[in-house]
């Protein structure tokens, strides 16, 4: 039997136990709304956007990412070296499907800098944007799956 076919780049990554990405699904759960481009996601919500395929973005330190994170998510860190080059990167991957959801989050309620991160996205011309206010704290302590080290 020969192994599935890779997704394409407007899907995003293959994560291990994560089902294929279902953009028409994920765009018919999440869909564009202009008038409130920035809005907040719950446990469940955050839970189903993952599923589905969203891509998610960590605002945290690379420290906290390479010790946890939700797996596929991308590491950027709203306070280190190298911000601009990896805003860029990301608004480049965004130009394949600007109506793409992307899922931020940090350190839960009580952290800001995912707030901040989607306001400098937003300003870059992305507009999809979902916070995950419980961040990674939540979902590893919901039991959900976790990944460790640099890479997604």
């Amino acid at each position: 039997m020969a192994p599935p076919p890779a997704p394409s780049p407007a899907q995003g990554p293959t994560v291990p136990g994560r089902p294929s990405p279902d953009p028409e699904a994920l765009g018919a759960r999440f869909p564009l709304d202009p008038s409130n481009p920035i809005r907040d996601l719950d446990e469940v919500e955050a839970w189903e956007a993952w599923r589905l395929g969203a891509l998610f973005v960590d605002a945290r330190r690379s420290a906290e990412f390479r010790a946890g994170h939700i797996p596929g998510a991308r590491s950027l860190p709203l306070w280190e070296d190298g911000l601009e080059a990896r805003l860029a990167d990301l608004r480049d991957f965004q130009v394949e499907d600007p109506r793409r959801v992307i899922v931020l989050y940090c350190t839960g309620s009580a952290c800001t800098d995912s707030h901040d991160l989607a306001q400098r996205l937003f300003a870059l011309g992305l507009p999809n944007l979902r916070i995950y206010t419980g961040g990674y704290p939540a979902w590893a302590r919901h039991g959900r799956p976790v990944a460790k080290g640099a890479q997604p």
